[in-house]
């Protein structure tokens, strides 16, 4: 769950893997409110600006299936260090299943003042 995967694993994710800048993918489930069900402690409001302080790390948050599977070629034909956040359940496709992502972009979530 992405809570546990980023606010516990920190250090771990930043001196062991950024620091070394290995290419390792590393997917949080259920960011924002998704597991709100089971109490505070699982709620992950901060993920974004937490894990944007580790150098190296690149964050995307796909948005529907097809994002999720071109984001998941990419991590195999690019391996960089990446943090992945998923939501707990699936969404509705935005994209369409011929969407070029490759021609016309694929937003990640970039360090700076536009976040």
């Amino acid at each position: 769950m992405a809570p546990f995967i980023t606010l516990r694993c920190y250090e771990q994710l930043k001196c062991s893997l950024a620091m070394m800048n290995l290419p390792v993918t590393v997917v949080s489930v259920g960011p924002g409110l998704g597991y709100a069900d089971a109490g505070p402690t699982h709620y992950l409001n901060e993920d974004i600006s937490i894990m944007n302080s580790i150098v190296n790390l690149n964050i995307s948050s796909p948005s529907d299936g097809n994002s999720t599977k071109f984001l998941a070629q990419q991590t195999i034909e690019n391996p960089k260090l990446r943090l992945i956040r998923m939501e707990r359940n699936s969404l509705n496709d935005i994209y369409d299943k011929d969407y070029n992502f490759n021609n016309h972009g694929f937003e990640n979530i970039y360090k700076g003042k536009d976040i």
